[in-house]
Order: C-alpha cells, then sequence, then structure tokens
C-alpha cells in the first residue's frame, strides 16, 4: 500500500543553480529516521553539512588567507584584505548585538516556532523540530550558546543550526513579521489568496465528471496486493492539504482536457483501519469496487479464515486485525448518511485558515505557492 505521510511542506523566494541544484541532488539520497527528514553523509563533492559550516556551505566566500597563494597584484590582495577586515568588524558587531538582546527570545523558542534563514537562493521559512538544551536549562546562557536546533524548512529539508544561526533566523522571521504587519495592502493580500482557494475548488470540483463526484464519500473496496479491502472514497478536498492533494492535482491537470482521461483518473482512497502515515493510497478506477460489487462477491462479511480464528479464540495476524478493523469502521460509515462520513484524524487547516488566523504569514504562503510551482516541494 503506498505511503503519503500527511504533513504539511514548503519555501523559497528565488532560484538559483547552485544551492537548488545542490537541494535537487542531494534529495534523493533523502532518510526518513523519527519522523523527520535527515541527510546521510554527503558524497565527496558536498561538505558534510555542520550547523558550525552551514554559512561556508550556502554562502561560501574565499578568505584572503585561502587566496594569499595565487598570483595577484598587490592592490588586488590589499583590496581583498581591507574586505576580509570589514567583514571581521561585521560579525565581531553582529555577535555583540546577538549575544546581549537574544538569550531571552531564543530561551523561549520551542518545538513549532517559525523561523527563517536566508540561504543563497533566497529566504526559507520552517520550523524548529527540537532544541538540544533542556528547558530547564535554557536560563544559562552560556549553556545556550552551545545549543543546536533542528529546523524542518517547509521545502522538506532539515538542518541544524547553531545558536548564532538560530538567533539570525529568529530575528529574520520577527523583521518579516513587523513588516508584513504594517503593511497597508496586508489586506488586500489576505483576500486575494481566499479568494484564490475557492476560485480553484470551485473549478477543480465542477470539472470533475459527476460520476467521479459521486463517488466521494462512498464506501468500497480496492485492490492491494491482490486483496480487495474495504476504503472510502475521496475527492480532493475531503482530506487535508498535503502531498495525497498535491499528486492527484498533478494528475488532474494533466488529464483536464481529455474526458475520457477525467473519467479514468486515479481515486483517492483511505484504507478503513489504517494509521494515518498508511492510510491514503492513488488507485486505478479498474482497481476501485463499489459496495454493491464488493458484497456481491462477498466482500462486506469476515473472511471465512478470520471468522474460524475468532470462533476458536486463536490470534490473529496484524494483517487480520487490520482487516478485521477495517470492516467494523466501514459497517459503521454505512450506517450514517454519506455526507456525514469523515476520515478519522485531525484535520489540517487550508493555507487561508492559516493566515485569516495568524499561524502562518501572508509571506510564508506566497513562498510555499512559489516553490511548488518550482516543483523544489519535497514530498
Amino acid at each position: 500500500m503506498p505511503k503519503f505521510a500527511v504533513a504539511s511542506l514548503a519555501v523559497s523566494i528565488k532560484q538559483s543553480d547552485s544551492i537548488v541544484g545542490r537541494r535537487s541532488r542531494a534529495r534523493g539520497a533523502m532518510k526518513k529516521e523519527g519522523g523527520i527528514y535527515r541527510r546521510p553523509k554527503p558524497p565527496i563533492e558536498y561538505p558534510a553539512i555542520k550547523r558550525r559550516s552551514l554559512r561556508e556551505n550556502r554562502n561560501h566566500k574565499p578568505s584572503y588567507e585561502s587566496t594569499k597563494g595565487n598570483e595577484t597584484s598587490g592592490e588586488e590582495e590589499e583590496e581583498e584584505e581591507m574586505r576580509e577586515f570589514e567583514q571581521e568588524e561585521s560579525s565581531s558587531s553582529d555577535q555583540e548585538n546577538i549575544s546581549v538582546n537574544s538569550y531571552s527570545e531564543i530561551s523561549k523558542l520551542s518545538a513549532g516556532s517559525r523561523v527563517a534563514y536566508e540561504f543563497a537562493d533566497g529566504i526559507y521559512f520552517g520550523s524548529i523540530v527540537v532544541c538540544s538544551v533542556p528547558k530547564e536549562k535554557r536560563k544559562f546562557p552560556e549553556i545556550l550558546e552551545g545549543g543546536r536546533w533542528e529546523v524542518e524548512f517547509d521545502d522538506g529539508d532539515c538542518w541544524e543550526l547553531d545558536y548564532t544561526d538560530v538567533c539570525k533566523a529568529n530575528a529574520l522571521f520577527q523583521k518579516v513579521k513587523e513588516e508584513e504587519m504594517k503593511d497597508p495592502f496586508r489586506h488586500e493580500k489576505v483576500d486575494r489568496i481566499i479568494d484564490a482557494y475557492f476560485r480553484k475548488k470551485y473549478t477543480v470540483l465542477n470539472s470533475i465528471p459527476n460520476e467521479v463526484k459521486d463517488q466521494f464519500l462512498q464506501v468500497g473496496f480496492a485492490k492491494w496486493n491482490n486483496v480487495f479491502l474495504p476504503v472510502l472514497f475521496l475527492g480532493p478536498y475531503d482530506l487535508s492539504p498535503g502531498p495525497v492533494r498535491d499528486k492527484w492535482m498533478k494528475m488532474f491537470e494533466k488529464a483536464l482536457d481529455d474526458e475520457q482521461k477525467l473519467q479514468n483518473m486515479h481515486r483517492i482512497v483511505y484504507w478503513y483501519g489504517e494509521s494515518e502515515y498508511d492510510a491514503y493510497s492513488m488507485k486505478a478506477n479498474d482497481q476501485c469496487l463499489s459496495c454493491e460489487e464488493g458484497t456481491r462477491l462477498g466482500l462486506g462479511h469476515i473472511p471465512v479464515p478470520i471468522q474460524q480464528k475468532l470462533d476458536s479464540g486463536g490470534e490473529l495476524s496484524k494483517m487480520e486485525k487490520s482487516v478485521l478493523k477495517g470492516l467494523e469502521s466501514m459497517m459503521k460509515d454505512m450506517r450514517i448518511s454519506r455526507r456525514d462520513r469523515k476520515i478519522p484524524f485531525e484535520t489540517t487547516l487550508e493555507d487561508y485558515q492559516l493566515v485569516v488566523r495568524g499561524i502562518r504569514l501572508v509571506a510564508e504562503i506566497e513562498c510555499q505557492k512559489h516553490l511548488k510551482d518550482k516543483g523544489n516541494m519535497l514530498v
């Protein structure tokens, strides 16, 4: 059964070959550990990413020491040395400001806190996943300065930030937020986000053939590993925004000009009895059965081998337990009206709802859309 993690993703303002290329090439090697994407040790040509050296990896500028072996004129060397001196002065000043003003703010950051970091190809927004410093020890500046903050950026990449960088990431996010709140046109931008969502939803649902829409929120069966299991057929807006809906939308856009392709589009199915991570699949139309078709084939009843085990008190396998739980959930849905059926997971808010409720900035939503349009979202 294909698995989709239901989670939100996103964000880049500008695109450049240098970093986007590196991020894209690295994605093939990404592994998910403990629900968080982590990057294994990179190939030799890409330096291992330690947070102390993230700026060098992303925005590397050769220092005077690294270039003094080259053949350059005395004037060029003098200019390079002056630039290096100015950078050091600026860095020293930044560090002083960070040390004096940021301890209290950084100590309050927790899992879910939003930050923004400016990489070579633009600003990326993300959420803090975890801090290495226990909460009770964050009141000690010397301990806090040695901490590490794991940040999952909205495009799916996960990075580890040190104290200096998390200060900058927090300051940049607050700056973007402050500027947005002062923007006299912010209400118009929010209205455009709301209008865009409902326009797209209206267009999509009105472009889907009625025979396909009639199947939404209907109970049925879908084929998995040569076995038909109970499912609830879903429309793209019957589940939370995320990779499943995005994948369906891409298929829908490709089929939009062909009525036959629209009729035969893959169906979104929720597998009754499965956990949220394993709950959804995209199934071909010929691998789906209506409730009536499945009932005629005897699929609406507990399979004989499972019933025999239940009668004899035998232990069910993990798969058999899942099938039994799915059938029970399906029968429960069949006793209620179609419009009252829903998936048994917490619903994630739509983008416009996040903005209206003050959970996300307009800037974050716009950047996320830009990244999706460029196809740089990690799914």
